[in-house]
């Protein structure tokens, strides 16, 4: 299994947030087929439900790529205790160890998932009952969610986050904030394990290549609108070489998936990975004037 260390957020407009510190936010774990969930501020009175949503959000970002979604964890519905140093000399896509809650110090093991003929990570999914409380625990207004995998640490996060999970490969996101967060975050999920399974250097990937995929995501769910006449009109004057701001990152890269997707299927695309991770410069310069070209006929 490719290692790779990487962090992809969905940027948000910046809310009127004041940035108190929360070093170590309470919360309380359940188990799901994938890992299991830390309820940020306890575990809701609707888990079941939410829980549920989180599940169909996976399979339906899966589905949409055309990939089986990873096989449930074993025994996920009743994680085991172990003791903290239990992992020492462990290789590989090792069980991650999380604390049921901050008070008990009871550690869950987590043991690796089974996708596509690679073992990984299983997920920590972090659900926040706000954007205001996610914004005070990572010290930033402007992310909607945040995808967290290998080594990689968000700012704002060492003490609570790394006390929460010592190997993350973690989604962050409000819990109350519909369907869309979700299904971006877990797209970056679905992308790192592509990545995982192919050998591919994700942090090698073009950004609006990775967020264009989260992107494309979303737009497939919700119906979203507009952005291809807002990509044709920036490709009369840009090219995709230039350096992307933040929001043209998000839509020229959902306008550059959706191109490539409608082309040659998610499948297809999806193996060019290897190809964009490679050579970035090379594939803008074979892809680009017929991605004008058929921004032109939309």
């Amino acid at each position: 299994m490719t290692k790779t260390a990487f962090l992809v957020v969905l940027a948000v407009a910046v809310l009127a947030v004041p940035l108190i510190a929360v070093e170590d936010p309470s919360y309380a774990l359940s188990p799901w087929p994938y890992g299991a969930i830390a309820w940020v501020g306890g575990v809701p009175e609707d888990v079941q439900s939410l829980s549920q949503s989180l599940i169909d959000a996976v399979s339906y970002v899966f589905e949409l790529w055309e990939l089986p979604p990873p096989a449930p964890m074993d025994g996920w519905e009743d994680p085991a205790s172990v003791e903290p140093a239990w992992k020492t000399g462990q290789s590989g896509p090792i069980p991650q160890v999380v604390k049921k809650d901050p008070a008990s110090g009871v550690l869950w093991r987590l043991n690796p998932l089974q996708w596509d003929g690679i073992d990984a990570y299983s997920l920590l999914y972090i659900a926040f009952p706000n954007r205001v409380l996610m914004a005070q625990a990572f010290g930033t207004v402007s992310w909607g969610g945040v995808c967290i995998g290998g080594a990689a640490a968000a700012r704002g996060t060492e003490v609570w986050f790394q006390a929460l999970t010592g190997v993350p490969m973690s989604i962050a996101a409000p819990a109350v904030d519909g369907d869309l967060t979700a299904h971006h975050e877990l797209a970056h999920w679905m992308t790192y394990l592509v990545c995982a399974r192919d050998h591919v250097r994700m942090s090698g990937l073009p950004e609006f290549i990775i967020e264009g995929i989260a992107r494309y995501t979303e737009a497939s769910l919700a119906g979203v609108s507009g952005w291809r006449l807002y990509a044709a009109d920036w490709a009369e004057t840009h090219h995709l070489s230039v350096e992307l701001d933040r929001y043209d990152t998000y839509t020229i890269g959902l306008s550059v998936v959706a191109y490539l997707v409608e082309t040659y299927g998610p499948t297809d695309f999806l193996y060019t990975l290897s190809s964009w991770s490679r050579n970035p410069e090379f594939m803008i310069s074979e892809i680009e004037p017929d991605w004008r070209a058929w921004l032109e006929e939309g």
